[in-house]
């Protein structure tokens, strides 16, 4: 019976954390290029016990284990109206400048021009092309971008953006707001051969609001059920503990 009060709470720790993800999909549902992050709950091969063995030990080798995994199917191209706007149309990320320099990749492509005439992202993080930050001058006309990644001023060539395909995106975890990155160097990014860059438009998130809340009712449901079972297997160990003592 306290074994399956310990497996109860686990699972109520594991719903909880998959109504967190649901609530920060439907959160972010109209920032572009966010991908929805859903949480897959796997649960450890069952084993014999040893004698002595504590139930949180029980627990940590036999409970659920969540895991956040990132849904990166691509979504709508939506025409914006503004020149600066690019989005990828297929595989690929942007790349963009962290805030302790390091490189965080997107798939939001609304960009601006900064005070410095550089091309920054919505968040004003500078984005990279191939030979680090791209600063224009808005004296030499407008800026276009070609299909793949170059950036022209009339027809001078003035930068090309730093594109890359993700081998195991796997490996990538959310870092909001539609960004993520590779903590531990293991995505495997490599320049993207055969991009489809595509001017005056942005990606939008690919989450469906409706699709979350249905999954925040199967949720609300699935706590409540846990919620019984515990409560019913704790009511049943205190009729247990109360006829063994008397």
């Amino acid at each position: 019976m306290l074994s399956g009060i310990y497996q109860g709470s686990d699972a109520l720790s594991s719903l909880e954390r998959w109504q967190a993800a649901v609530s920060q999909n439907i959160s972010n549902s109209s920032v572009a290029g966010y991908k929805a992050v859903g949480v897959g709950i796997s649960t450890a091969e069952s084993s014999k016990v040893p004698d002595g063995e504590d139930f949180a030990a029980i627990l940590a080798k036999q409970g659920t284990r969540p895991e956040a995994k990132i849904c990166f199917d691509q979504g709508q191209i939506v025409p914006s109206g503004n020149p600066m706007d690019c989005a990828i149309d297929g595989d690929g990320f942007f790349q963009v400048q962290g805030d302790e320099g390091g490189t965080i990749y997107t798939r939001n492509g609304q960009f601006r021009l900064n005070s410095e005439n550089a091309i920054v992202d919505i968040s004003g993080r500078p984005v990279l092309g191939t030979a680090g930050t791209i600063t224009v001058n808005p004296a030499d006309g407008d800026v276009r971008v070609e299909e793949d990644g170059q950036v022209y001023q009339g027809e001078t060539r003035v930068a090309k953006l730093a594109l890359v395909s993700i081998s195991d995106e796997s490996a990538l975890r959310p870092a909001g707001g539609g960004y993520v990155l590779d903590e531990n160097s293991d995505a495997k990014a490599v320049d993207l051969e055969d991009a489809r860059v595509v001017q005056g438009y942005y990606e939008a998130s690919n989450v469906s609001p409706m699709r979350e809340m249905i999954s925040m009712i199967t949720l609300s449901r699935a706590y409540e059920a846990n919620q019984r079972i515990i409560s019913n297997m704790d009511s049943l160990l205190g009729r247990v503990t109360s006829t063994f003592a008397v």
